[in-house]
């Protein structure tokens, strides 16, 4: 096992830990491979990726729930539509009297 080092600032480094004020911590000392495992090939996401990520995910399920609701509008007044549609060809005609029939058939 490697020797622990000290540091004011940052308190213990063991091989490929760092045991700070908040022993939940974990610090990567360095990426060298030979002294603490291999290093990651992706490095990691820095706070503003991570945020922009987050507002990105956020703005997409946005959109689709507004698409979603758009869909549903849609379906409502195509429903709206045909009922209304249904009803008018199921209304009977309303007979004319004998006036408005001559009337309209004046030529």
């Amino acid at each position: 096992m490697f020797p622990r080092i000290r540091t004011r600032r940052q308190g213990y480094f063991y091989e490929d830990e760092y045991k700070g004020a908040n022993p939940g911590d974990l610090f990567a000392v360095t990426s060298c491979s030979d002294c603490f495992g291999s290093s990651s090939a992706k490095p990691l996401p820095s706070e503003k990726e991570i945020r922009d990520q987050v507002r990105r995910d956020a703005k997409k399920k946005e959109l689709e729930q507004k698409a979603k609701e758009r869909e549903e509008r849609q379906k409502r007044r195509e429903a709206a539509k045909a009922s209304l549609l249904r009803r008018r060809n199921e209304e009977k005609p309303i007979p004319l009297s004998s006036a408005e029939a001559s009337w309209d058939n004046r030529e």
